[in-house]
C-alpha cells in the first residue's frame, strides 16, 4: 500500500540523492524546503517511492527516489 506524509527534516538525505540521480536537474533540495512550497513523500513498505512538491499556484514538481 502507498502512503503519504510531509516531507521531514530526516528525508533530506534521501531527497539530496534522488535529485542528484534525476537527469533532468529540475529543482533543488532548498526549493523542496522553501517557504510557500509544501512537500510530500510517498512510499509503500519498502520505503520512499518519490516526493512531490506543491506551491499555492499549483505548480507541482516530483522527483523519483530509485
Amino acid at each position: 500500500m502507498i502512503t503519504n506524509r510531509p516531507l521531514e527534516a530526516a528525508d533530506l538525505d534521501m531527497l539530496y540523492r534522488a535529485l542528484g540521480q534525476d537527469e533532468y536537474g529540475h529543482a533543488a533540495v532548498a526549493n523542496y524546503t522553501q517557504d510557500g512550497a509544501y512537500s510530500e513523500v510517498y512510499e509503500d513498505e519498502k520505503g520512499p517511492i518519490a516526493v512531490l512538491r506543491y506551491t499555492k499556484t499549483l505548480r507541482l514538481v516530483g522527483v523519483w527516489c530509485d
